[in-house]
């Protein structure tokens, strides 16, 4: 305590600020005690403590968005490099995780050779997908396969 009878404003928010901080830590463990006596496990009740301080900590974002136009550019970096970060941990998480033994070659069927026969097109070179695969000419009369 100062003996000063002036208090500037960085004393009036402070203490501000400090008697909310205390409000808040009594609610919550108000909310803890709550949750404990309906029967919550800690783990559950500790992930609504966290749940309830995120949507707080999001709210006052918010609210300082709208009134900061320079908080706008900086959210918009921080959450854009955010998750390019979380692209990258997700990336090489599974490249440390995946099978290294998985060969290329059993992912891909062989095809089958093509064989010469009668086909919808005349007689000529056919796939396994029954498309003639050699140099013919449709119009060709004698190649009609009739």
């Amino acid at each position: 305590m100062s003996s000063s009878t002036y208090t500037n404003f960085a004393t009036t928010a402070g203490a501000a600020f400090a008697r909310g901080w205390r409000a808040y830590v009594r609610s919550e463990k108000r909310m803890r005690a709550h949750f404990a006596a309906r029967g919550l496990s800690a783990r559950r009740v500790t992930l609504a403590v966290w749940g309830v301080r995120a949507a707080l900590l999001i709210a006052a974002i918010c609210c300082l968005y709208l009134t900061m136009p320079v908080l706008k550019v900086m959210l918009y970096y921080t959450v854009s490099t955010v998750i390019v970060i979380g692209m990258v941990v997700v990336a090489v998480y599974l490249l440390a995780n995946a099978r290294g033994d998985i060969d290329v070659h059993e992912l891909v069927k062989p095809l089958k050779a093509a064989e010469m026969r009668n086909g919808h097109a005349g007689t000529g070179l056919y796939n396994e997908f029954d498309e003639r695969i050699d140099d013919h000419d449709p119009n060709d009369i004698r190649d009609t396969g009739f």
